[in-house]
């Protein structure tokens, strides 16, 4: 087989590839949603470019200098979203480490695939209208043409930085550094006069881009280079990665965390509460996860306080939701996955998989004090209110984990209790995952907006206070039920887990 037929070959297997995953036709439902929600994004974006497009048109701002202004802004949108649905060719290779072909024409394969995925030109839905109404329209074809080679090489440059990026928190959480330090260079501009200025940021932002159309064509070395050097970092970093997880040896590994026996109650409930501390302290995904929750509570609270960025009631909802549900976004909605590796063992005793549920509600609830301490910093500061904490935080417990431990019933991937970097664990085609993580952070921060325009404050924290109050004292009617609906589809689960512990 020539390189070029191997090459045809591994992209029919990554088109065929949703078919053949555990998840393919099982979750109809939930996919079905996602891609209204998606069709709504795209409609979204849409009238967007045509609301930017009246701007420029009625208020004479100049197009060039609007499409440049946010551009920094949608690469990081663009940036963000794609932990959402996303793989590295480091978790996409796993099926073809044991075949007879050379796994650097894999990686290149998979990352040069990447470039022109799909994905990559969203954006052009927002970008594309409002440069033929603003700019072919009147006759700039050549600075309309430009501007879509100026976010298509932003576009492959984030998907690039992407890649290397998640391989690299993938291995150790410190390398979000990486990322988060790059994010702050790119916003030094904000810093020009000595206080932050958004304004200082978008100027020379648009200056830039301006520069790109007046026959500064050197200022086009810039991206052009770049994007060629991130594909080469990335093709070795990727085939570094692999051949170390294959290199790798097993090791035996003693555990030496601290045990909670003599604070927590020994009975049933008490020995589940335990295992959930032990895991954290053993496990390295689970570790991590719960790291970076931490990290990112930490990081928005400093934010808030610091800066006026989210200084509006609205946002200061949105943020606040935020650093409450992001743990039960990247763990509880991962929900027996974990313990998938070990769910015939729980299945022995007879309801010990309600007293696990029981164990993480409480837990999870208690966990939530960690980010309620960092976010009183803003409270204190006078930027958040302590009756919006409070709500929030009974809100979370009560209807929020109510959402998200529903998924308990419908997982059933393995996911590995430590990182393999070539194991597809990120489960980017659980659209029940997807949809209740998009619903948890978007859509309460939403209605609670509108709650608090139409009535105000004290009422929509009255509200969303008896609303979470409702789901705490009646949760183990609903952790119950639950439980029910779990063991009704016992078997189909546990054939799930299975299957899908083989291909770790």
């Amino acid at each position: 087989m020539t390189t070029i037929e191997l090459l045809k070959e591994l992209r029919k297997h990554r088109i065929l590839s949703e078919k053949r995953s555990l998840m393919h036709g099982r979750n109809k439902a939930s996919k079905i949603i996602v891609y209204a929600l998606s069709i709504f994004f795209i409609i979204y974006l849409l009238a967007a470019s045509i609301m930017l497009a009246f701007a420029v048109i009625t208020e004479g701002i100049k197009a060039l200098t609007l499409i440049c202004t946010i551009f920094p802004i949608i690469m990081v949108i663009d940036f963000s979203f794609r932990f959402i649905m996303q793989q590295t060719p480091s978790q996409i290779i796993k099926p073809y480490l044991l075949l007879p072909i050379k796994k650097s024409i894999c990686i290149d394969t998979f990352v040069f695939r990447s470039l022109y995925n799909a994905g990559n030109f969203i954006w052009f839905i927002l970008v594309l209208p409002f440069v033929i109404m603003t700019m072919f329209f009147s006759g700039q074809l050549i600075n309309g043409g430009l501007v879509l080679l100026l976010y298509l090489l932003g576009i492959l440059i984030n998907s690039q930085f992407y890649l290397i990026v998640r391989t690299l928190v993938n291995d150790s959480i410190i390398w979000w550094f990486l990322p988060i330090s790059i994010f702050l260079v790119f916003t030094m501009p904000a810093y020009y006069t000595g206080v932050i200025d958004l304004n200082n940021l978008f100027l020379f932002y648009s200056s830039f881009g301006i520069g790109l159309f007046e026959d500064k064509w050197f200022y086009w070395l810039f991206p052009t280079t770049l994007l060629i050097l991130l594909i080469q970092i990335n093709r070795k970093l990727q085939l570094f990665y692999v051949m170390k997880e294959i290199s790798r040896k097993k090791k035996e590994y003693n555990f030496h965390g601290k045990s909670f026996n003599k604070i927590i109650p020994q009975d049933s409930v008490g020995v589940f509460l335990n295992m959930e501390i032990i895991s954290i302290q053993r496990n390295k995904n689970i570790r991590k996860g719960c790291i970076f929750a931490m990290l990112a509570a930490f990081m928005m609270s400093l934010i808030c306080t610091f800066t006026d960025i989210y200084s509006s009631i609205y946002a200061a909802i949105y943020w606040c939701l935020y650093n409450y549900i992001i743990i039960g976004s990247i763990i509880l909605t991962k929900m027996m996955c974990y313990e998938g590796n070990y769910i015939d063992t729980l299945l022995i005793r007879k309801e010990s998989i309600l007293t696990l549920l029981r164990a993480k509600y409480y837990f999870y609830s208690t966990l939530l004090l960690i980010p309620t301490v960092f976010m009183l910093v803003p409270v204190f500061m006078g930027k958040w209110s302590i009756e919006m904490l409070i709500s929030c935080y009974i809100f979370t417990i009560g209807f929020q984990y109510f959402i998200t431990f529903q998924l308990a019933v419908y997982n059933k991937n393995t996911i590995p209790l430590n990182c393999k970097l070539t194991s597809n664990h990120s489960l980017e085609t659980n659209y029940y995952q997807i949809l209740v993580e998009l619903f948890t952070i978007l859509t309460p921060a939403t209605i609670l907006g509108v709650t608090i325009f139409l009535f105000g404050e004290k009422i929509a924290w009255i509200v969303i206070t008896i609303i979470g109050l409702l789901f705490i004292t009646t949760h183990r009617l609903w952790l119950n039920n639950i439980y029910n609906r779990m063991m009704k589809r016992k078997y189909e689960n546990i054939e799930g887990f299975r299957k899908s512990r083989e291909q770790i």
